[in-house]
């Protein structure tokens, strides 16, 4: 493992160099500003042949060439000093002072200035120069004496205003000191540029660049300096270091730093051929440092390496050197760099900069642990701060870590904690040792007591570590903590990355899309960003954007396999098919993809009717992940699934390429071989078409015996047992395999049959099955009676569509559906809203509902929106891909129900006619519905959502979230759902009950047909509905005139919870009044009347409900007395329990 904490900290170390860099030319220039004011000393110097020698040559100096110039004053010094007057004297030592100022020699100019006013002490200008040189000393006492000569001598010296910033920068805000420089000398170039310099000595960044701005306007020459100066404010304004640290340099910063490589390409153009070239080699350093911000290493190395040469070998350019030839793995060259710098350092410097940690990464770098191990232990036995030896033992930690040396890591890990507990460092090294041992409890236990450390002022390495090491323990919450406070969104970096997987994993699908939605509005196309926002976007059933982040990326790079299939499954899931085959057809040699992606692309060939290739493509997913079980399940499922892939699998008799074949040797072994056509790697059992072993093979059929003569010996003989196709024999293999090496695999169970004969011995294992079955679907279906399941749930729990547990449910009339119906609050609730237009999402129950009894029309007709979410589609889309997979000549079923078990032939016209419907019902959304996504989704936990999946259905929350979104209607059978959309969610939903009886108020239906779609309704195992006489007579001419369904179900609804008493006794008086004007025979109204009699007196009071029942049929059958007398007669005799 690589030491981020080295990689990263030299970044840091490029921000700290900057800040030094600065200083020194704060001295040069912030503080003196020696180009500008040497012109101002000459003004009352009298000429003189000696004065105009020294003009002469100084000449060189406004050439930049100082060396020269310097040289020329010392000569002429020490051959004509003694003949020069005072004022020549102080012109001569003062210009010497500068020209040590160029070339930074700072103590040497500070001694010249002073050593200058000694021979013109009545000068404003030598006093200047000398409150300067004290200053530069830090002689404070006597600056601020000279400062105060001078301006008595002279309010209006710039020079005198210098030496006091400079004098003052520790003891004044810039507030203060402002007060003290009149307005007229704050606008002189030197002034304005050492105020730019106090103010960036107080971190004032703004205030600095405002200053050296204004002074690199009022120059009129010599601005290559104060370019300079300007530019590396600005660059360590904008340099953050945890910008740096976390790579988040968005484009103003990058902007910025841009001008500042301009400025000092400016400036150093100026310098690079003259003498001052060494001394400002700092201006390449700067430069280069900006290059490696923007991720220009290269640049960046070449500068470095310039400035290196440029100033002799100085300490910051050789430092600088050393770690960008580490950052670039030139890490012989890094080493000898770190070794020469060693000769340079000072005291100052080891305290500041390690060197010796650096070169233990390098070594590291170099996989030599053994030399990064010594060198790390010699530092510790140094005496060194606090800081250093926390890193020096986090790089050991590391170092051991790398070596396998497991133990001592860990103990060295525990021992840094007790030692330094303040420091983070030695938490995150200790996690990395627990997990690579495996032990996340104690990695992470490790972290909770490092993080009650990490704030504020923690370095941003630390910070990011931290959110690294909760990643990789999956710890996505805490990840997501630490990062949000750091993170720059629209800056695609490590840490952004990181931070969306952790939304994602964490189930903050909302802000995982929105991170992604910022960063590529930001960024060009990123494969991550297209891969996550298009699955998040189809999650919640938007499919077009979904579509459009798949194609903006593929625009860019569209070679992109992954989002290449991804964007061909969401063009399938529109039906666009020829979009789909168009990107399977471009797919003709595959890279290297993941096996459920390999998966996703075979099945999809399929769906399109690209047999062949799919079943290739399933074949060599499953060959080149034939360790893996997943591969295993996932061909199994596929093969198993498309009736269409019989043609490719049928049975062949002859050895050809592309099939299996089995052998028989000698000894009476059988081995089997694949013969293929081409392979770029072979794997056992794989013989290619060219080998001579498979050549002798190629047309023998079963029985065959094939002789390999291998020129020693006699021939070897070999018979041909079995040739079965090799997509066959892969099945069959993949079968054994899950059953025998994978047979902890869960999704595929392989039952062990027997073969004595006796079919209930022999198939044991499957009766067994269906016996837990029966059992399971028992339970469920209890619950479901009892309404503590509604039919998602169920369907949910039986891992089946739930279109399939509707069927099941209408089709056992004990079951049915529960749809309970409060008459006057929902009618007038369905009425309002329909009325006002409100859209109506519509639930994938009453989608069904409404199709199998033909009443779609009903929706059609009302001006109001229709609405069907994403997930109502998708159940409808699976149903017809698995009847698209069944035999076309129909199937049998076996199943247990009641204790019996059963069978059930599926017919050819039954699969065609369910295929028909459904696609029917798909074309049917498709032009009268608007599929929106379930964008409610997203303010909620993924983990939450997948609970309402789990057990409310998707579907169905999603209709439901989607009619909360936007306001809408709820249309929904079930008053189970019903109730949790209104109570859960303030959704107001209405059955198709409503639907009809709306339709019947406004004139759509006539009252007759509104009782036929009831009975209809009924007819389906529809419970509680409300009915009349005239319902319940339809019911029982439906049942023909017998106690059952759909007669049985409809007298449901007189029962207490439904009805009340009086209406309960009023319709079954109407109905046994029109039973005797229907049917002529007693025995037959006998077994419709006394079911009645029973529901009334359900948990009703007998003798009040049966007397008002009487009085009712006196009034109804007043003129009919025979027939009153048996009726009156036959609820008698019930009372008296003559019926049971």
């Amino acid at each position: 493992m690589i030491n981020i904490f080295n990689d990263l900290k030299s970044i840091k170390d490029d921000t700290i160099t900057i800040i030094k860099t600065q200083n020194l030319q704060n001295d040069k220039l912030d503080e003196l500003k020696s180009l500008l004011l040497s012109k101002h000393q000459e003004e009352n110097i009298t000429k003189s042949n000696y004065v105009d020698e020294i003009n002469s040559i100084l000449k060189l100096r406004d050439s930049n060439n100082q060396i020269a110039a310097l040289k020329l004053l010392n000569d002429f010094k020490n051959s004509k000093w003694e003949k020069l007057n005072e004022i020549e004297k102080y012109k001569l030592i003062a210009n010497i002072g500068i020209c040590h100022l160029d070339l930074n020699n700072i103590k040497e100019a500070a001694n010249s200035f002073i050593e200058a006013f000694n021979y013109n002490q009545k000068n404003a200008k030598a006093a200047g120069f000398a409150a300067l040189g004290y200053s530069i000393l830090g002689k404070t006492e006597a600056a601020r004496e000279k400062i105060n000569q001078t301006i008595l001598l002279d309010p209006d010296n710039s020079n005198a205003y210098v030496a006091l910033i400079k004098t003052e920068i520790e003891n004044l805000s810039l507030e203060e000191l402002l007060i003290k420089i009149p307005l007229k000398i704050r606008d002189t170039v030197e002034v304005s540029f050492a105020l730019g310099g106090f103010a960036r000595h107080k971190n004032d960044f703004k205030g600095a660049i405002y200053w050296y701005q204004n002074a690199t306007e009022l120059a009129v020459k010599n601005k290559e300096d104060l370019k300079a100066s300007l530019a590396s404010t600005i660059l360590e304004s904008v340099t953050n270091p945890s910008l740096f640290l976390t790579n988040q340099i968005d484009n103003e910063t990058k902007n910025k730093i841009n001008y500042c490589i301009e400025l000092l390409s400016e400036s150093w153009s100026e310098f690079k051929d003259s003498d001052l070239r060494k001394s400002r080699s700092w201006i390449l350093i700067n430069r280069g440092i900006a290059k490696k911000f923007l991720g220009n290493i290269e640049g960046a190395y070449e500068d470095i390496k310039q400035a290196k040469l440029e100033s002799d070998n100085s300490y910051f350019a050789i430092r600088h050197l050393a770690i960008v030839s580490f950052e670039m793995d030139k890490l012989d060259q890094s080493l000898d760099l770190f070794d020469q710098l060693k000769t340079y350092e000072t005291e100052d410097d080891k305290d500041e900069f390690n060197i010796d940690i650096f070169r233990s990464s390098v070594f590291h770098r170099k996989n030599d642990f053994k030399n990064a191990i010594l060198t790390l232990k010699n530092i510790l036995n140094d005496d060194i701060s606090e800081i250093s030896k926390v890193h020096a033992k986090g790089n050991l930690i590391l170092a051991y870590l790398a070596s396998n040396n497991i133990n001592k890591a860990k103990e060295l890990s525990y021992l840094t904690i007790k030692d330094h507990p303040k420091y983070l460092r030695g938490y995150i090294e200790a996690s990395k040792v627990f997990i690579k041992l495996n032990d996340k409890k104690e990695a992470l236990k490790i972290l909770e007591q490092g993080y009650e450390y990490l704030n504020d002022t923690s370095s941003h390495v630390e910070i990011k570590e931290f959110a690294f090491q909760y990643s990789i323990l999956e710890e996505h919450n805490k990840t997501i903590e630490i990062l949000e406070p750091i993170i720059n969104p629209e800056i695609y970096t490590e840490l952004s990355r990181t931070l969306l997987m952790a939304y994602y994993h964490a189930g903050e699908t909302g802000k995982a899309l929105k991170l992604c939605q910022v960063i590529r509005s930001k960024n060009s196309p990123i494969d991550v960003i297209a891969d996550m926002q298009s699955t998040i976007y189809e999650s919640i059933g938007d499919l077009s954007m979904a579509i459009d982040v798949c194609e903006e990326y593929l625009d860019i790079y569209p070679d992109d396999q992954r989002i290449q299939i991804r964007l061909a499954l969401l063009y399938y899931k529109i039906k666009e098919n020829k979009k789909v085959k168009e990107i399977l057809d471009s797919l003709n040699i595959l890279g290297v993809l993941p096996l459920d992606i390999q998966h996703q692309l075979a099945y999809l060939n399929i769906l399109v009717g690209e047999l062949k290739r799919g079943l290739s493509i399933a074949f060599e997913n499953r060959r080149n992940n034939y360790n893996n079980p997943d591969a295993h399940l996932n061909y199994i499922k596929l093969v198993s699934e498309f009736n269409q892939l019989a043609e490719h699998v049928t049975e062949t008799d002859e050895v050809n390429i592309d099939t299996a074949v089995k052998i028989k040797n000698e000894n009476d072994e059988i081995l089997t071989y694949y013969i293929l056509n081409e392979s770029e790697k072979l794997f056992t059992k794989e013989l290619l078409i060219t080998d001579p072993f498979a050549q002798s093979l190629i047309g023998s059929r079963t029985g065959n015996v094939v002789e390999i003569d291998q020129g020693i010996g006699e021939p070897q003989r070999f018979e041909v047992v079995g040739v079965l196709s090799k997509y066959v024999y892969a099945y069959q293999e993949s079968i054994e395999l899950i059953k025998n090496r994978f047979p902890t695999s869960k999704g595929f169970k392989v039952f062990n049959t027997g073969k004595t004969g006796d079919i209930r011995k022999d198939l044991k294992p499957i009766f067994d099955s269906l016996d837990q079955l029966e059992n399971f679907d028992n339970k469920l279906s209890h619950y479901y009676k009892q309404r503590l399941f509604t039919i998602g749930a169920c369907s949910e729990l039986k891992g089946e569509n739930p279109i399939k547990f509707w069927s099941y449910v209408i089709s056992n009339h004990e079951l049915g559906l529960h749809t309970k119906i409060s008459l006057r609050r929902n009618f007038v609730l369905a009425t309002e809203l329909i009325d006002k237009e409100a859209g109506i999402v519509i639930d994938i129950i009453s989608l069904l509902t409404l199709a199998s009894t033909s009443n779609l029309e009903l929706l059609e007709v009302i001006p109001n929106i229709k609405v069907l979410s994403r997930s109502t589609i998708d159940c409808i889309d699976e149903l017809v891909r698995e009847i698209d997979g069944f035999r076309s000549d129909g199937y049998l079923l076996v199943g247990k129900q009641k204790g019996e078990y059963i069978k059930e032939k599926v017919t050819k016209e039954q699969i065609e006619n369910n295929k028909k419907h459904y696609q029917g019902l798909l074309s049917w959304a498709e032009n009268n519905c608007e599929i929106l996504p379930c964008n409610e989704a997203l303010t909620m936990n993924a983990s939450k959502k997948d609970t309402l999946n789990k057990t409310i259905g998707k579907p169905f929350i999603d209709s439901i979230l989607i009619a909360k979104e936007h306001g809408y209607l709820f249309l929904a059978e079930e008053e189970t759902l019903r109730a949790i959309a209104l109570q859960d969610y303030q959704v107001k939903s209405f059955p198709t009950y409503d639907l009809l009886n709306f339709s019947f108020k406004t004139g759509t239906i006539s009252l007759d047909l509104f009782d036929e779609e009831i009975v209809g309704l009924i007819g389906l195992g529809y419970k509680y509905l409300p009915v009349n006489s005239e319902i319940l007579m339809k019911c029982a001419e439906k049942a023909g005139y017998q106690p059952i369904p759909p007669f049985d179900l409809a007298i449901k609804t007189l029962d207490f919870s439904i009805s009340s008493e009086d209406s309960s006794v009023q319709v079954s008086a109407d109905f046994f009044y029109m039973l005797y004007a229907s049917v002529s025979l007693p025995e037959i109204r006998l077994k419709l009347i006394v079911p009645i009699l029973y529901v009334l007196i359900y948990r009703r009071n007998p003798v009040k409900v049966l007397r008002k029942l009487l009085i009712q049929i006196e009034i109804k059958f007043s003129i009919l007395q025979k027939q009153k007398d048996e009726i009156q007669s036959i609820i008698r005799d019930f009372i008296k329990g003559k019926y049971g």
